[in-house]
């Protein structure tokens, strides 16, 4: 879809798959990478791939927009596509991808303002917004006791290429903000 008005930009692609669930999700993506620049600035080409030893890494592929947002693009649609395959989808599923997110669209910029509807810890700033969730269920609890018994804080971060976590919690209490009460802009997902 693109505004007439606009001359210019990129499109935003909208995708639907409705299953006929009683919900539905809207996930906000993106599909743009940083803009280019000064081409003498970069290390890789901006417009290649490359098989590189990167330092406490190892052979990795170097590439513009390979984790941020193209990889992480790619790992949401497939994981959808293995929901759907292997079981039955729990939601219709609305995926609005834009194209102009690094460089201030106006998508961007609400999802900028809804960033404001939570406090600096991301938790809801929204008076009465909670009151008729329901909390996790035991299956919920469950699952989070035995995600945390095989979970490696320091091997995930390893792997992600993170420094730390933003809270710092051990293990049990990290992965215990799994089921708690959030409501991301990030990737927009609304709920517990």
């Amino acid at each position: 879809m693109q505004d007439p008005n606009v001359v210019g930009g990129h499109p935003l692609v909208i995708g639907e798959l409705d299953v006929g669930a009683p919900v539905t999700l809207v996930e906000y993506e993106m599909y743009d990478v940083q803009p280019v620049g000064d081409l003498n600035a970069w290390t890789a080409p901006p417009f290649a791939a490359e098989i590189r030893q990167v330092p406490e890494v190892g052979e990795a592929i170097i590439a513009r927009g390979s984790t941020n947002s193209k990889g992480a693009l790619s790992n949401h649609l497939f994981t959808w596509k293995t929901i759907r395959d292997v079981d039955e989808m729990p939601v219709n599923l609305k995926i609005l991808a834009e194209g102009e997110e690094e460089i201030g669209s106006p998508v961007w910029r609400l999802l900028q303002a809804l960033n404001t509807l939570v406090d600096r810890d991301q938790r809801p700033a929204i008076d009465g917004i909670w009151d008729d969730v329901v909390p996790p269920t035991k299956t919920d609890n469950a699952m989070v006791n035995a995600l945390a018994k095989r979970f490696d804080p320091d091997a995930w971060l390893k792997e992600e290429r993170t420094a730390k976590f933003k809270y710092d919690r051990p293990k049990d209490k990290l992965l215990r903000t799994y089921p708690s009460r959030t409501r991301r802009t990030r990737r927009s997902i609304f709920g517990w």
